[in-house]
C-alpha cells in the first residue's frame, strides 16, 4: 500500500530535480564578455557601454566591457571569431572591421561570415567637414580645390576605414586627387584640422555632431543619398553634383559563427530590449544617430550586410585599395 505513495514522491523528486537543473542551465548562468575592438572614449566605446548595460539588465547577468584595440579593429574581431561559441564573448563594433577591412587587408584572420550578427543598434550618417576657417565654403569649392592640386590632403582614422574609403570615393566620383594621411584616431584629427594640417575629413554624425554644433568644423556635405534627419541642414553630395555616394556608419552586437541558436535568440531579445527603450533612441538622436526596428531582425541584418560588402567590394577594387 505503501508503494504508490513512494513512486510518487520519488517521481515528484526526480521533476523538481530536472526543472532545478534546467533553471541552472538556463542561458545566460555566468558573466558575458563584451569586446569593443576600439580604446576607451571614442564613440564605439561609448555607444558600447550603453548597449552593454541595457543588456545586462534584460539579461540579468554582468556584460563585461573588454577593450582589445589594435589594427584597425580587427584585433578585437579575430578574438570574437575565434573564441567558444556559445554566446559568453560578444563583439560590438562599428561598421569598417567587418563588412571592410577584410576586403582591403587580406592578412587578416577573419572573414565576414565567422561571425553571426545579433543586432545592429544605430545608423550615423558620415559628413563631409573642413575647419570652420577653412576658404571652401561649399562642396564646389572643395571640388575645385582639389582638382587644381595636389598639395591638400584629407585624413582618416586608419587605411580600410569607413572614412576612408568614403573620402576616397570623393576623389574617384569628384575627380580630385587630394592626398590621404591616416591617423589613429578622431581626436588627433581633429587636433590636427584645428592646427591646419589637414584641409578635409569625412567624419561620423555621432562624432561630428558636437564640433559642428559649437562651430569648430564646417559641413559641406552628407554621404547618404538622402539628407539625415539629425543634420536636415547640410545637403547631400547628390544634391551638389557629385554622384553615386550613399555611404554611412553603423553599430552592433555580434558573436562567433557556430552560436547556439536558442542563445543568439535570448542575446538578440535583449539587443531589442535595449533598441526599443526611449530613453536609448532619444540619446542616439541625441548624438546623431538613429535607430531602426528592422536592424534588430538577424536575418533582415545579414541581407543588409551582404548587400554593404558586395558594394564595398567594386569601391575597393575601383580604388585599387586591397593589400
Amino acid at each position: 500500500m505503501k508503494f504508490p505513495k513512494l513512486f510518487a514522491a520519488l517521481a515528484a523528486f526526480a521533476a523538481a530535480t530536472c526543472l532545478a537543473g534546467a533553471a541552472q542551465g538556463a542561458f545566460p548562468d555566468k558573466p558575458i564578455r563584451f569586446i569593443i575592438p576600439f580604446p576607451p572614449g571614442g564613440s564605439t566605446d561609448t555607444l558600447g557601454r550603453m548597449v552593454a548595460r541595457g543588456m545586462s539588465d534584460k539579461l540579468g547577468q554582468p556584460v563585461i566591457v573588454e577593450n582589445l584595440a589594435g589594427a584597425g579593429g580587427a584585433l578585437g574581431v579575430q578574438n570574437v571569431a575565434r573564441s567558444n561559441p556559445e554566446g559568453y564573448t560578444l563583439l560590438f563594433t562599428v561598421s569598417g572591421p567587418i563588412t571592410l577591412i577584410p576586403l582591403v587587408n587580406k592578412a587578416v584572420r577573419y572573414k565576414m561570415e565567422d561571425l553571426e550578427p545579433i543586432g545592429i543598434v544605430a545608423h550615423t550618417p558620415l559628413l563631409l567637414v573642413v575647419p570652420s576657417g577653412s576658404p571652401w565654403k561649399s562642396l564646389n569649392d572643395l571640388v575645385v580645390a582639389g582638382k587644381a592640386t595636389k598639395k591638400d590632403n584629407f585624413a582618416s582614422p586608419g587605411i580600410g576605414s569607413v572614412t576612408h574609403v568614403a573620402s576616397e570615393t570623393v576623389n574617384l566620383q569628384a575627380g580630385t586627387q587630394f592626398q590621404h594621411i591616416p591617423y589613429k584616431g578622431t581626436p588627433d584629427i581633429l587636433i590636427a584640422m584645428a592646427a591646419g594640417d589637414v584641409q578635409w575629413y569625412t567624419i561620423a554624425g555621432i562624432d561630428g555632431k558636437g564640433p559642428v554644433a559649437d562651430g569648430r568644423l564646417r559641413p559641406l556635405a552628407t554621404l547618404s543619398l538622402e539628407r539625415s534627419p539629425n543634420f536636415p541642414s547640410i545637403p547631400t553630395m547628390q544634391e551638389q553634383g557629385v554622384a553615386g555616394f550613399d555611404i554611412s556608419a553603423w553599430f552592433g552586437v555580434f558573436a562567433p559563427r557556430e552560436i547556439p541558436a536558442q542563445n543568439r535568440e535570448v542575446l538578440n531579445s535583449a539587443v531589442k530590449a535595449v533598441m526599443n527603450d526611449p530613453a536609448f533612441v532619444n540619446r542616439m538622436k541625441e548624438f546623431g544617430a538613429d535607430v531602426k526596428p528592422d536592424d534588430a531582425d538577424i536575418g533582415k541584418v545579414k541581407t543588409f550586410l551582404g548587400q554593404e560588402r558586395a558594394s564595398y567590394e567594386k569601391t575597393v577594387k575601383a580604388l585599387n585599395l586591397s593589400q
